[in-house]
């Protein structure tokens, strides 16, 4: 039984031979033929060609299975440098400088007002009205930095959107460099290489720096444009009514462009892969800030402008996690 082959064992897993094999009821058969032509039959239990199958498809597994989780230590290793603490001092360096910035302002700001004659009282007044109301809108900004700190740890998100950045710019900057960058899926779809991250935060500053360029050479221009009433001889507004600037129409045509563009990318999302869910949550989103608009405007509840946006986001991740449940 076992002289039909170069070696004892499966003549199967030898050079030269072939096998086939067929069974019988309680039991497993082969035959093997050697090359010039010999024959024999012989038992397996269990068969060798299924032990290799089994130990080549083992070895597959095991391969697969340690390429990803050497992905996840990558990515996890590439997070914790970003949140090493040489970042955020490097973070935290430039925040403070704007937060030194802001107090300094804010004391020759006092001292104008108290020159002027203004009371302290009413100073006063102005300043913890201005404070309170600046926190909660302050919360979108935390979100965006929260959203962000998945993918490119917090440092960098912290950075941008406490100095120049603004949340709805981050986000699609850090999106359309990170496809750039490879990632076909856009930010987060695959582990952040060093280089990627570079991209990404290269491409957040650069892109937002020609508004502080424009600011520094165009912007006393460009306030006079905006503050021009529009000629009632050109469509002006009607006697009685107030005239509109040309920087009230000019940012009303820019929003309406920019919610046209995210409504037709969700739209073409959904078509092309029957993914809804975008669509769904900015329909949300948007229904969130219209109820808080309406409350605004029509009922006069004139506080509600500073938090709108907050909630309104807030809302629209809210219905995200439900209905992405």
């Amino acid at each position: 039984m076992g002289g039909h082959g170069p070696e004892r064992g499966c003549p199967a897993d030898r050079r030269g031979w072939e096998k086939a094999a067929f069974s019988v009821p309680g039991r497993r058969f082969g035959v093997c033929r050697g090359i010039k032509g010999r024959a024999g039959l012989f038992f397996t239990f269990p068969l060798c060609y299924n032990k290799a199958k089994g130990r080549r498809e083992a070895a597959q597994g095991a391969a697969a299975q340690g390429a990803r989780r050497a992905g996840k230590g990558e990515e996890k290793h590439m997070l914790e440098q970003l949140n090493s603490l040489p970042m955020f001092l490097i973070a935290g360096g430039a925040v403070a400088f704007v937060i030194f910035l802001c107090v300094v302002f804010i004391v020759r700001s006092w001292r104008a007002g108290v020159a002027m004659g203004i009371d302290k009282a009413k100073l006063r007044r102005a300043v913890t009205s201005s404070a309170t109301f600046t926190v909660l809108p302050a919360v979108s900004i935390l979100l965006g930095v929260i959203a962000l700190s998945g993918s490119l740890g917090i440092p960098l998100p912290w950075l941008r959107l406490s100095v120049v950045g603004a949340l709805h710019y981050e986000g699609n900057a850090a999106d359309i460099a990170a496809r750039a960058a490879g990632m076909a899926g856009g930010l987060g779809s695959a582990a952040l290489t060093a280089q990627t991250f570079v991209t990404i935060g290269f491409v957040m500053t650069a892109g937002i720096l020609s508004g502080c360029i424009l600011c520094v050479f165009c912007l006393k221009g460009y306030m006079k444009r905006l503050q021009k009433p529009k000629p009632a001889a050109q469509g002006g507004a009607a006697p009685g009514e107030k005239k509109r600037s040309f920087g009230d129409v000019m940012f009303t045509a820019m929003f309406i462009g920019l919610v046209s563009t995210y409504i037709g990318s969700y739209l073409g999302t959904w078509t092309s892969t029957g993914d809804f869910l975008p669509l769904a949550v900015a329909f949300v989103a948007g229904l969130a800030m219209a109820v808080f608009e309406y409350f605004a405007r029509v009922k006069k509840v004139t506080w509600l402008d500073n938090f709108s946006m907050a909630c309104s986001m807030l809302v629209g991740m809210g219905a995200a996690v439900l209905l992405g449940a």
